[in-house]
C-alpha cells in the first residue's frame, strides 16, 4: 500500500494557519475568561453588548441632533431671506404696480410670487449642481 503524504493539503494548511493566527483581542478574551466563572463571563458579555448598543444609540442621537440644528439654522436663514426679499419688493412695489395692466393688489402679489418662485427655482438648480458631490 502506498503511504499517504505527510504534508497537509493546501486547504488543511490554510485552515491551520487561520487557527494559529490569534488576535490580541482573542488573547485578552481567553485571559479574562479563564479568570471568571461562566456566570460572570456571561454577565460581562451582556454588559459589553449593552455598551455597544448604547454607543450606537449615542452616534445616532448625535447625527439626528446635528441634522436638527442644521435645519434650525436653515430656517432662520430662510426667514432672513424672506425679510430681505419683502423689503426689496416693498421698495419697488409702485414700479411693479404701474407696469401691470390690472391695478388690483392680489394681481400684483400673484405676479410677484411667480417671479420670485421662478428666480428661486433657478438659484436652487444652480446651487444644487455646483455643490453636488460625486456619489459612487
Amino acid at each position: 500500500m502506498a503511504e499517504k503524504s505527510k504534508q497537509p493539503s493546501q486547504t488543511e494548511a490554510k485552515e491551520g494557519k487561520e487557527t494559529k493566527k490569534e488576535t490580541a483581542e482573542d488573547r485578552v478574551e481567553k485571559k479574562v475568561r479563564s479568570r471568571l466563572s461562566p456566570y460572570e463571563w456571561r454577565l460581562l458579555r451582556e454588559r459589553l453588548g449593552i455598551k455597544k448598543k448604547l454607543t450606537a444609540f449615542q452616534r445616532e442621537f448625535r447625527r439626528r441632533l446635528a441634522t436638527f440644528i442644521t435645519g434650525a439654522f436653515a430656517f432662520v436663514a430662510a426667514l432672513l431671506w424672506r425679510d430681505a426679499i419683502k423689503s426689496f419688493l416693498e421698495k419697488y412695489q409702485s414700479l411693479i404696480e404701474e407696469s401691470l395692466p390690472i391695478k388690483e393688489v392680489w394681481v400684483t402679489e400673484v405676479f410677484t410670487a411667480f417671479v420670485v418662485s421662478a428666480i428661486a427655482i433657478v438659484v436652487i438648480i444652480l446651487v444644487t449642481k455646483s455643490l453636488k458631490v460625486n456619489e459612487k
